[in-house]
């Protein structure tokens, strides 16, 4: 997050037609560039949620894994059937699923159609149903900071665009799936 917005300010001024992107975590980035928060605020909610989301995964061994090939009409029945989530669809052919260590191994075993499945080294089930006690939190922490209408308009990962309220104000939206929520 820090180097996106040193990086920002050594382009200097950019015009209206940028567009803004960010997931996860960039999110916050685009909070503070867009306006919405002050850099202080957006660095203690990036924090915030890195711990929270560390205590989210103690006690719960999950991850990830990169769904390569195959049909995205057999993988998200697949997915679901396991309680795995479809945390991530990166781009064509490849869709991110995220749950129990032991429900991605059970996938990896018996990937959907001609579907290959790798693990990914992270440290927990991003964007599933086992960070909900972050979400949770970090509503409560993000309500209290300051937030103000951004400067620009932003766009969701769906492609929605429009100038409405700061995405901070939408906590929900830093840990649910990519593939179902445009905050």
């Amino acid at each position: 997050m820090a180097a996106g917005i040193a990086a920002f300010k050594a382009l200097g001024r950019v015009g209206s037609d940028v567009v803004w992107a960010g997931h996860p975590v960039g999110k916050l980035t685009i909070a503070a560039l867009s306006g919405c928060l002050d850099e202080a605020d957006t660095m203690l909610l990036a924090r915030e949620r890195g711990c929270l989301v560390a205590q989210a995964s103690e006690g719960h061994p999950s991850g990830m894994s990169a769904v390569i090939g195959g049909d995205p009409d057999d993988i998200s029945p697949c997915l679901a059937r396991r309680g795995l989530t479809a945390a991530n669809h990166i781009g064509a052919g490849q869709i991110v699923a995220a749950g129990r260590v032991d429900d991605l191994a059970s996938l990896r075993e018996d990937p959907p159609g001609n579907a290959r499945v790798r693990p990914l080294q992270v440290a927990g089930a991003f964007h599933s149903h086992i960070m909900a006690s972050a979400a949770d939190r970090f509503a409560k922490t993000a309500a209290g900071s300051s937030s103000r209408d951004p400067r620009v308009e932003r766009g969701g990962c769906r492609g929605r665009v429009g100038s409405g309220s700061c995405s901070a104000a939408h906590p929900a939206g830093y840990f649910t799936s990519a593939l179902g929520s445009d905050s």
